[in-house]
Order: C-alpha cells, then structure tokens, then sequence
C-alpha cells in the first residue's frame, strides 16, 4: 500500500483519507493538505486513518495539530476508527479515549 493523502469536500463537509506510513513525511503532506482544506470554509472534518499502516510520533504530532488548526478557527475534527497499534499510542498520548473523559479527538466508527 502506498503512503498517501487524499481529501474530498462536498458542501460544508471535508473527508481527509490517510493511507500507508504516517512518518514525519507523511505528516508533512497532511499538515498542508489539512491547511487546504480549512480555507475552502468547511464546517466540519472527519480524518480517516482506518487505513494507516504504521505510525509514529511524528504522525501523532500531525493529527494533533490538525485537531488544534481546525478548533482555532471553529471547524468540528472527527477522527474513524483507527487500527489498534494507533489507537493506542493515542491512548497513551491521552489524544483519544474510548471511555469518557477528556479526550482531544471524537472517535467516529466508519460503516462499511
């Protein structure tokens, strides 16, 4: 699978899809397309990661500073299910939670 970002805006509603290594370079990619997205005047983001292979801190720095753009300007961040390898290290970061409490990011089941 290769390692990619795609996004697609339909109305005041953005999808941003990430597939493959969420690396420091994919991070890069999604920080700018992310940046894009904003500027189109959405109202709310749902990022998909269901399809993210591997992930490291530096991708976990790019999803969280999607959440925080996107809060700063008063756009609703959503976050699919991601694979369990990421959804721990979110856990573990405190960056999601499937329990209640405080938690950065809505975690959004994605139906087939």
């Amino acid at each position: 699978m290769q390692s990619g970002v795609t996004t697609t805006v339909v109305a005041e509603s953005a999808l941003v899809t990430v597939t493959g290594e969420l690396d420091i370079a994919l991070a890069s990619t999604l920080r700018a397309d992310f940046q894009g997205v904003l500027e189109q005047g959405v109202e709310t983001v749902l990022l998909d990661i269901s399809g993210v292979t591997f992930a490291d801190t530096a991708g976990l720095d790019g999803l969280l500073w999607c959440r925080q753009r996107a809060v700063g300007v008063g756009v609703g961040c959503g976050l699919t299910t991601p694979p369990p390898a990421l959804l721990r290290l979110m856990q573990v970061a405190r960056a999601a939670s499937m329990s209640r409490g405080p938690r950065l990011f809505r975690l959004v089941r994605r139906r087939a």
